[in-house]
């Protein structure tokens, strides 16, 4: 087990199918006791390489889950980690030992960037890898404005495309569009982010999107599906993993 000193509490944040009104997936979001500023306790995890520690730890702990519910769930990985060859290989020693039918219902998403100088081909190698232990693929938080991940949208492993929320305000839904309708011919599942409410599930069936993440924070987006977050207590207490009900 990965040990992390500070108490860390796991958000399941839905992804609804637009066709089914299921729950395709569940992204699991770490929130650390008492931090208000996250993505600033983020970015100073990048800065001094702990994000290698607590995106193991996610791994983990993202199985565990997994092997307690019926469900499929979603962690992050930062461009920095997966450019790490010792991490990588860490984190393929865990998903060596664990069975197949477990593994597909992992999903690696691959986090969002403020650089533009990571080496591509050693990222597309490492999404290789994943998705040859049976990992589902998919890039996190796409912008259409100069993001450098593009490139990694086309690859073959990738079966996940998820949009930021301001790509695809009413302002922006016509370029939105286009770019969904190509990828979509490409077999990809787009995910649109950023979902507050009904109307804007609406949007993105219009659009042509696979699924519409809830906006963190949102609790009931349609009547007729749960779609409200399940939380887990702070690590550092031996608590049954199962869900209360499970929406699939």
């Amino acid at each position: 087990m990965v040990k992390i000193t500070m108490e860390i509490m796991n958000i399941l944040q839905p992804i609804i199918g637009l066709e089914r009104k299921n729950v395709l997936f569940y992204e699991m979001l770490a929130r650390p006791k008492g931090v208000t500023n996250i993505q600033g306790f983020f970015d100073k995890l990048e800065a001094t390489g702990e994000i290698k520690q607590f995106n193991l730890r996610d791994v983990v702990r993202g199985l565990e889950i997994i092997k307690a519910n019926p469900i499929r769930i979603s962690i992050n990985f930062s461009m920095q980690t997966l450019l790490d060859e010792n991490f990588l290989g860490q984190v393929l020693d865990v998903l060596a030992d664990e069975p197949a039918k477990l593994k597909q219902k992992l999903v690696i998403e691959v986090t969002e960037n403020h650089k533009t100088d990571y080496k591509m081909n050693v990222v597309e190698k490492a999404i290789k890898a994943l998705h040859a232990q049976g990992c589902v693929i998919a890039i996190d938080d796409i912008n259409l404005e100069g993001d450098p991940r593009h490139v990694l949208c086309h690859m073959r492993e990738v079966s996940y495309l998820k949009l930021e929320g301001p790509s695809w305000a009413p302002n922006k839904e016509s370029s939105a569009g286009d770019w969904i309708v190509g990828y979509n011919t490409l077999g990809k599942n787009i995910i649109l982010e950023g979902v507050r409410d009904a109307a804007d599930l609406r949007r993105a069936v219009n659009l042509g999107a696979a699924g519409g993440q809830v906006l963190e924070g949102t609790l009931q987006v349609l009547p007729d599906l749960t779609t409200k977050p399940y939380v887990y207590p702070w690590q550092n207490k031996q608590s049954d993993l199962s869900l209360p009900r499970l929406s699939n």
